[in-house]
């Protein structure tokens, strides 16, 4: 016991002195930022740097032209060198950083660590310009989510009914021990099959989306355990034509960080719909075929970009146990 109280006692300690370690920052005006051609890097949760507002503030993003690197994140010895490059941090060159006090003296440390220097905190930057993502509203933070399930007033709220989803592949194993309260259950083996694992039929498509009571004017919230299998499942609604997808940014884990309630149980069935409301696809073009990708190729002004590891790319693996073709 005594171990604990110290080690909690240790990181009290810790907490306490972060607003003086960010003190201990120089002051750094946006305008002397920009002459001294500074790198701006906003230290909050991505969902703020993204468009969401934090409490008390009328608009949300980032100051226009900062990087984005939270105090949330946690880089590895082997991941710093290109997490640094990626968003033009050098010795040499000087940092101003916003945020909290604990997220900035936080991020001040580790880049101490990696050797940058000339670090600064960014004074003003509340009344700043902003920017924000061009599709902020459909990357939903975990706070949101839960004030809206609360019935508690929301910027972005959806226009009409919404529904909430974990996407994973198979029986809902994971979904029957802890899943977000009220959220249906959708098995990406209704949305893709075998041998290659590409889009069902736009008929058994639109079944799944009656099944789960899911129109086009419908807000769809999606998360995951693995977030690519609920924006495997967003692209195909979209490509449906459901109107406002929506991402639960982090998936279920980033839930779990923030301490909210979760429920065991069967999966949450919805009323099914009647009809879709509009015919499917309604977006076609998000679904490109074969000879679509391959006509790309050919044009000047086309760009067909690969998502996969570089391994994958450059063909040492296929990347895949039932694909034996490598390389690109």
């Amino acid at each position: 016991m005594t171990g604990l109280w110290r080690s909690g006692l240790t990181a009290l300690l810790l907490w306490c002195a972060w607003p003086a370690l960010a003190a201990e920052l120089p002051p750094l005006s946006l305008a002397d930022a920009k002459g001294k051609e500074a790198v701006i890097l906003d230290t909050r949760p991505s969902y703020f740097y993204q468009g969401w507002p934090m409490d008390g503030e009328k608009q949300g993003g980032h100051v226009a032209g900062a990087e984005l690197l939270s105090a949330e994140w946690k880089y590895s010895d082997e991941e710093w060198p290109a997490a640094l490059a990626s968003k033009g941090l050098k010795a040499d060159k000087p940092v101003a950083l916003y945020g909290t006090p604990r997220e900035v003296a936080e991020v001040a440390r580790l880049l101490r660590q990696q050797g940058i220097k000339q670090l600064f905190e960014l004074q003003g930057w509340k009344e700043a310009p902003r920017e924000h993502l061009a599709r902020w509203k459909q990357l939903v933070h975990p706070l949101w989510l839960a004030d809206l399930q609360a019935g508690k007033p929301v910027i972005a709220a959806p226009k009409g009914e919404w529904k909430v989803f974990e996407v994973d592949w198979g029986s809902p194993k994971a979904y029957l021990l802890s899943h977000i309260p009220g959220a249906g259950y959708i098995d990406t083996n209704r949305l893709e099959g075998e041998p290659l694992w590409n889009k069902v039929s736009d008929e058994a498509l639109k079944a799944l989306l009656l099944e789960n009571g899911i129109r086009h004017d419908t807000t769809v919230i999606l998360y995951g355990r693995n977030t690519m299998a609920a924006a495997r499942a967003a692209h195909l609604m979209m490509y449906a034509g459901v109107e406002d997808v929506r991402l639960l940014d982090g998936g279920l884990e980033a839930w779990f960080v923030q301490h909210l309630r979760t429920e065991t149980g069967l999966a949450n069935k919805f009323t099914p719909a009647k009809e879709f409301g509009v015919a499917i696809p309604a977006r076609p073009e998000y679904y490109t075929t074969l000879d679509q990708a391959k006509a790309l190729l050919k044009q000047p002004d086309g760009a067909l970009v690969s998502v996969r590891t570089w391994d994958e790319f450059v063909g040492n693996t296929s990347g895949y146990s039932y694909i034996k073709p490598k390389g690109d």
